[in-house]
């Protein structure tokens, strides 16, 4: 599983990221590191998903949300990315250009559930007064029982359409291997 900006108590470092609502979690105006990407795919459909700044002007973010071939007839995909609280609020001053992305090479859309599900985005340019977030070298076992935080912009619930607020909801980690981490308790907090 990849999660949106989530980290262990005070590590201040993320996994990775994945879009979906962030169930019982409140407005979060504090790490402007997680971004929203706006992306709009050749077909003019449009989607939102949240991302990591991992450098300066890298981000970190799921392949199925940038990957074309997971939109019905797209080719390409233009992306903005922007770290403001609200997304809808930010200046074209606090949009970003994505000039470059690469999906991870083994990632497969027509998979159900790809384990490579991460890509890696270039900013034209740096965000100003952004630090960003560390990212977690260790293995990802050993996890079960603590408490992380998931940061994103998805929706308040499953069924809402109320993304484009940053996010940030404390949950916990039920069970964990060297591949996946499941947390979070279904309907009351998580992603």
């Amino acid at each position: 599983m990849l999660l949106a900006a989530c980290s262990g108590p005070g590590s201040g470092g993320p996994f990775a990221h994945r879009r979906d609502a962030v169930v019982g979690g409140t407005d979060d105006p504090n790490d402007n590191s997680v971004f929203l990407l706006d992306m709009t795919f050749d077909t003019t459909a449009r989607t939102v998903c949240s991302a990591v700044l991992i450098g300066s002007r890298t981000l970190a973010t799921a392949a199925h949300c940038i990957d074309p071939a997971r939109q019905t007839g797209a080719t390409s995909v233009l992306i903005q990315a922007t770290h403001t609280m609200v997304a809808s609020q930010a200046t074209l001053a606090e949009r970003f250009d994505v000039v470059s992305s690469q999906l991870h090479p083994t990632w497969d859309p027509a998979a159900a559930a790809s384990p490579d599900d991460f890509a890696l985005l270039l900013l034209s340019s740096a965000p100003p007064a952004v630090i960003p977030s560390e990212i977690n070298r260790a293995g990802l076992s050993g996890f079960t029982g603590q408490t992380m935080r998931a940061v994103g912009y998805g929706r308040t619930l499953p069924a809402t359409s109320d993304s484009g607020t940053r996010r940030a909801v404390a949950v916990l980690v039920t069970s964990d291997d060297v591949n996946h981490i499941f947390l979070g308790a279904s309907g009351t907090a998580g992603i």
